[in-house]
């Protein structure tokens, strides 16, 4: 460098290089798996990065074209030497040989681009006009003009070096151009935080990328369909067959490469069977990985689970399984740097070991280490027992919520019943008066700085959800309280919080009615019977009839979504005078039961209607007519509660209805002093009678 020239400080590099990509500093710095204040301050010139954070932004930048082709090594050895003049503690010098390995493997797919499951001529035995003619084209997107859809991902900031893990990732899908990448390990072992950390690095290289979590079973058809939308820009309308769904997702993997992430897969997978299969209606993703793994196209799906995808290991084409196991000590070390804890060599050794390397029970062992032993390794050692990984899971997580204020375990069970990541906006809606902003934000920030809660990007919005295996301890404890509620007469979980979503997505509220209404059933009929436990939930609706709305909470609206899954139908239940919040009443056959004087609010009916103000039956019980405050009338039958006629009948509300004994005629009165008659089933306007005042 000419010395005779004004020397750039590190802000002003950064500046420029990130202009160059075009990124904004928050979408830098997700890369990056840092937060966007880090790059501010880089920026403002009051921090400055540590080495292995500064080899993050060289990473980035070369990914993301932010550095000049052809001079990459020059810029980059000019970021680090401004770094080492400006960074009191910065002393680590520029690594030649790690840039050199760097740079190799971020141009080669850049400059010579192959497609997935690319054979030389030679090897194949076609010639390389014969090999053209058949192999689909790879083609990179220009500058700018990628998207990328995260979904549920979790952020990857204290992301523990993997080094050879990741390094194998690439090789697998930038080298041999692997289409189906499977990373199976048990709950905890960091799975989901790898994956996100490898599609980040990865995703410059693909047009496209899409995450999603399969947490709560997501059917495949809606899968499809939303990769179909994303990857087309919303340009292509997803099919109605699923079969049709998966040849145009092909078709778009081979026009524009793209990154697709199915994260939590083992939520597809019957549990409890010695040879794994799929559960009911969801052998569709199985059609998908064959599909993807034996398919010619330029994308990837990268697949997360605790157990092997069933028939996995006998798909054909470039497909690739890592079994991911714990972390090295090394490594340990590096994850519970911030608890700053103190042990000998040989008694870090025995506590990663001890939980098998799992980040997620060593994380939150290392916060019971930092509070309860002053960080003493040892003395934890020597006051606690053995255990498997699982049952030491269990135990740790058991003592962090018992240890947790009454807040933090309010939202716990708030985000366990949710499935799905929630915005502190929505939080705060769900605790309703039993939580300000400001306590809210400390029970969650006390919640994450134990590994209980994790951050998730959804919409451009940060909300927070609960990582799988402290979702599945947290939802087994909420089930086992409630149940015990339930068989007491007590009833308190059931008032606070909705344990099934009457409005939520139909594969939401299933995997609540899967995961949480039916498990509370199991534990009362197993304790006293079927018959016992209807009886003890109709018990709990009498004790609630006429109190006031704010006393039942959401307690009702539970107990009928109970009913309803354990009877299979609500014939004869008397909700009057009930407080239903919650409650999904669609498809559910209630003949002879009263809603005389019931409020219905964020519930789900058959058809949505006005507040219906009069009814009629036909003489033979086989239709019923209703006139609601809107001026409408509706008519059903009721054996499918079908709807046979939907009129606007009226200027004002319905007082007065009735139908002919051969349902030939239809008479409707309204507050408008207008009595109408009324043709069914075509609803022609036969005549109209006046004379009333109202």
């Amino acid at each position: 460098m000419d010395t005779s020239q004004a020397v750039e400080s590190f802000r002003g590099l950064v500046l420029r290089h990130r202009g160059r990509t075009g990124l904004t500093q928050r979408e830098l710095a997700i890369r990056m798996g840092a937060g966007r204040r880090t790059v501010q301050d880089w920026e403002a010139g009051v921090k400055y990065p540590s080495a292995e954070r500064l080899q993050a932004l060289i990473v980035v930048l070369l990914a993301a074209g932010g550095l000049t082709a052809g001079h990459e090594r020059e810029e980059v050895a000019e970021l680090w030497a401004a770094v080492l003049r400006e960074a009191p503690r910065m002393r680590t010098p520029f690594d030649e040989v790690w840039f050199t390995r760097l740079l190799a493997d971020h141009t080669a797919p850049l400059q010579t681009p192959v497609p997935a499951g690319h054979v030389s001529p030679a090897a194949s035995g076609r010639s390389a006009a014969e090999s053209r003619a058949v192999e689909p084209t790879f083609r990179f997107a220009p500058r700018g003009a990628r998207r990328e859809d995260w979904g549920e991902a979790p952020d990857v900031l204290g992301f523990v070096n993997r080094a050879e893990e990741l390094t194998t990732f690439r090789r697998w899908i930038l080298e041999e151009r692997c289409r189906l990448v499977a990373v199976l390990g048990m709950g905890g072992i960091g799975k989901t935080t790898l994956a996100a950390r490898f599609a980040q690095d990865l995703a410059p290289t693909f047009e496209r990328l899409y995450w999603r979590s399969l947490r709560d079973a997501l059917p495949t058809g809606d899968w499809l369909g939303g990769a179909i939308s994303f990857l087309s820009d919303q340009q292509v309308v997803p099919p109605e067959s699923e079969a049709a769904r998966l040849a145009v997702l092909l078709q778009l993997l081979r026009d524009r490469p793209s990154l697709l992430v199915l994260d939590n897969f083992d939520t597809l997978v019957e549990p409890h069977q010695r040879e794994g299969r799929y559960r009911d209606g969801y052998a569709g993703y199985g059609r998908l990985l064959q599909a993807i793994g034996e398919g010619r196209h330029g994308g990837c799906l990268l697949v997360t689970s605790r157990e092997s995808p069933p028939d996995l290991d006998i798909l054909g084409g470039a497909i690739r399984t890592l079994q991911l196991g714990g972390l090295g000590v090394a490594e340990g070390q590096v994850l519970l740097a911030d608890k700053q804890l103190s042990g000998s060599k040989d008694e870090w050794a025995d506590l990663i070991a001890r939980y098998g390397g799992n980040g997620l029970a060593l994380k939150v062992v290392g916060e019971s280490i930092r509070q309860v032993f002053s960080g003493d390794v040892g003395a934890f050692l020597d006051e606690s027992g053995s255990g498997t990984v699982f049952g030491g899971i269990r135990r740790l997580l058991a003592e962090q919520i018992e240890r947790s204020s009454a807040l933090e375990q309010e939202v716990l069970r708030v985000l366990a019943a949710e499935r799905q990541p929630v915005t502190l906006a929505e939080l705060l809606a769900a605790l309703g008066p039993r939580a300000g902003r400001g306590t809210l934000l400390e029970a969650v920030a006390a919640l994450r700085r134990r590994s209980l809660v994790e951050r998730a990007e959804t919409t451009g919005r940060t909300a927070f959800t609960l990582q799988s295996v402290v979702l599945e301890y947290v939802t087994n404890r909420l089930v086992e309280e409630v149940a015990d509620e339930i068989a007491r007469g007590q009833p308190v979980r059931l008032v606070d919080q909705p344990l099934i979503k009457a409005q939520a997505k139909d594969y939401v509220r299933n995997t609540q009615e899967r995961l949480i209404g039916e498990p509370i059933l199991q534990h009362l009929e197993m304790e006293s019977g079927h018959g016992a436990t209807e009886q003890r939930l109709l018990a709990l609706l009498d004790g609630w009839r006429y109190r006031p709305e704010a006393e039942q909470g959401y307690g009702p609206g539970n107990v009928v979504n109970l009913l309803r899954l354990a009877r299979g139908d609500l014939r004869s239940v008397d909700l009057t005078h009930l407080a239903l919040r919650q409650a999904y009443l669609a498809e559910v056959e209630a003949q002879d039961a009263s809603l005389a004087g019931a409020h219905l609010s964020e519930a789900v009916l058959a058809e949505s209607f006005n507040y219906p103000i009069s009814v009629a039956l036909s003489s033979d019980g086989t239709s019923l007519v209703a006139g609601t405050a809107a001026g409408e009338v509706w008519l059903w039958r009721v054996a499918d509660r079908r709807p046979q006629l939907a009129i606007q009948a009226h200027t004002g509300p319905v007082y007065a209805v009735t139908v002919s004994a051969d349902l030939q005629l239809l008479a409707s009165g309204g507050l408008d002093g207008k009595v109408r008659l009324w043709e069914v089933p075509g609803g022609r306007l036969l005549a109209t009678l006046h004379g009333h005042i109202g």
